[in-house]
C-alpha cells in the first residue's frame, strides 16, 4: 500500500499555496484553476495555468514545487524533478519544495535518499502537519509501525481537521492489524476511516480501501458495501471491480463474482490475474 499512500498524500499539494507578491490574489485564483484542470485530468491546461502563475511571479517557489505533480502524472519525471530543483534553487528553505521532493524521490523508490529531504523540512518546521504525516512512510518502511503512528498523533494534536491525516493513519493501523493478526487494530482503522469521511464526505476514494479492514475481520457484507460506494462514483474502476470479485467469492455469490471479473477483462484484458481467476472459478463453479 506504500505507493497508494504516497499518491494520496501527494493530493495535499492542492492545498496551502501562497505568494508574497502583490499579485497574490491572482496567483491564488490561477492555482484554483490548476486544481480544477487537474481534477478533470486536463494536464495540458493545468501546465498552461502554471506557466501563467510563474510568469506573473517568477520568484513563487511553491509554484514550481507544485508544478512537479502535474508533470509526474504525465509520466514526465525529468521535467518534474527539474521543477522541484528550481523551487529549491529559488528558496532552499521551502518546506513545500522539500516535502514534495520527498514524495518525488519516494515514488521512484529512493526511500533512504528521500528521507533526507523530509528531515530537512522538519528541522525547518517541526510542527508542519504534512511533513509529520509524510514521516510515517519512511518509518513504516523499516517496520516500525508503532513509531509511525506516533507521527500521526503529533499531527492530529496540532490540527485534527485534515482528513488525510486520519485516512493515512488508517493505513498504518490496517497494516499493523494485518501483520500482528490484531482485529482490534482493524476496528480502530475503520474508526479512523469514518473520521476522515466526516471531515471530507467527498473523499470517495476512501471507500475502496476500507474494505481491507472489513475483509480482514470477515465482515464481507460491509466490505462489499464499501467497494460499491466507490463504484457508484467510478463504475469502471478496475481495482474496485477486482476487489468486488474477491468479496463476492467469499460470500459464495459466484455468478456475481464471475460477472465482476468479466467486466474487469472487458476494460483491461491483461489486468493482473483476472483471466486466470475467471478460468479457475468457471471450472469450479459451473
Amino acid at each position: 500500500m506504500k505507493y497508494i499512500a504516497i499518491w494520496l498524500l501527494a493530493l495535499s499539494v492542492l492545498q496551502g499555496c501562497s505568494s508574497t507578491s502583490n499579485q497574490a490574489e491572482l496567483v491564488q485564483w490561477l492555482m484554483q484553476q490548476w486544481s480544477e484542470y487537474l481534477i478533470a485530468e486536463n494536464f495540458s491546461g493545468a501546465l498552461a495555468t502554471f506557466d501563467e502563475v510563474i510568469q506573473l511571479d517568477p520568484s513563487f517557489s511553491d509554484g514550481y514545487a507544485q508544478k512537479w505533480y502535474t508533470q509526474m502524472l504525465q509520466g514526465d519525471v525529468p521535467s518534474a524533478m527539474k521543477s522541484l530543483a528550481t523551487s529549491l534553487e529559488i528558496n532552499p528553505s521551502s518546506v513545500q519544495g522539500l516535502t514534495n521532493m520527498w514524495i518525488a524521490e519516494s515514488l521512484q523508490g529512493n526511500f533512504d535518499w528521500a528521507t533526507e529531504f523530509l528531515d530537512q523540512a522538519l528541522l525547518l518546521d517541526p510542527s508542519n502537519i504534512k511533513a509529520l504525516v509524510y514521516k510515517w512512510n519512511s518509518i513504516a518502511d523499516k517496520g516500525d509501525l508503532t513509531q509511525a503512528i506516533s507521527y500521526y498523533d503529533k499531527a492530529l494534536a496540532i490540527d485534527p481537521s485534515w482528513y488525510l491525516t486520519w485516512f493515512n493513519k488508517w493505513t498504518v493501523l490496517s497494516d499493523l492489524g494485518f501483520n500482528n493478526k490484531d482485529a482490534s487494530k482493524s476496528k480502530q482503522a475503520i474508526t479512523h476511516y469514518n473520521l476522515a469521511l466526516e471531515r471530507n464526505p467527498n473523499f470517495h476514494i476512501a471507500h475502496i480501501f476500507i474494505w481491507v479492514s472489513q475483509f480482514d475481520q470477515q465482515l464481507f457484507d460491509d466490505a462489499l458495501s464499501s467497494v460499491n460506494k466507490w463504484l457508484i462514483q467510478m463504475p469502471n474502476n478496475i481495482d474496485g471491480l477486482y476487489y468486488k470479485w474477491l468479496i463476492l467469492s467469499q460470500l459464495e455469490r459466484y455468478e456475481d463474482a464471475k460477472a465482476s471479473l468479466k467486466r474487469v477483462l472487458e476494460l483491461n484484458p491483461g489486468y493482473g490475474y483476472a483471466q486466470q481467476e475467471l478460468d479457475r472459478i468457471q471450472s469450479l463453479w459451473k
